[in-house]
């Protein structure tokens, strides 16, 4: 019996790691279900000190790339709310030291000769 839940609980955290590279956030939910559910059979079973470990090492090293993940996502969302900002406009110092909003010129493209 524990083995075959710490067997199901490696393939868990595999698929979990595959979705976390894959970006495929989905997948998590059902994953989560799953892993908490084997854990839990785990904590009633008595489990081996190594095997144990590695189990731990997996989901330490899942974290680590959910973390990672969701960094990447606030640097991105960062990064698009100043591209739009820069779109709408420019913000300046005046000679009083305050911030002023610039307006970007909405016009066609200025042809020289």
């Amino acid at each position: 019996m524990q083995a075959e839940v710490i067997d199901s609980l490696h393939r868990t955290l595999d698929a979990e790691k595959a979705a976390i590279l894959d970006a495929d956030y989905d997948a998590l939910g059902p994953i989560e279900i799953t892993k908490k559910r084997l854990l839990e059979a785990l904590s009633i079973s008595s489990g081996q000190a190594g095997t144990l470990a590695e189990i731990k090492t997996k989901v330490e090293t899942n974290q680590a790339l959910l973390r990672a993940a969701i960094n990447g996502l606030q640097a991105a969302r960062a990064r698009v709310t100043a591209l739009q900002e820069v779109r709408d406009g420019l913000s300046v110092y005046d000679q009083s030291g305050r911030i002023e909003n610039v307006a970007n010129r909405r016009g066609g493209l200025e042809k020289k000769a």
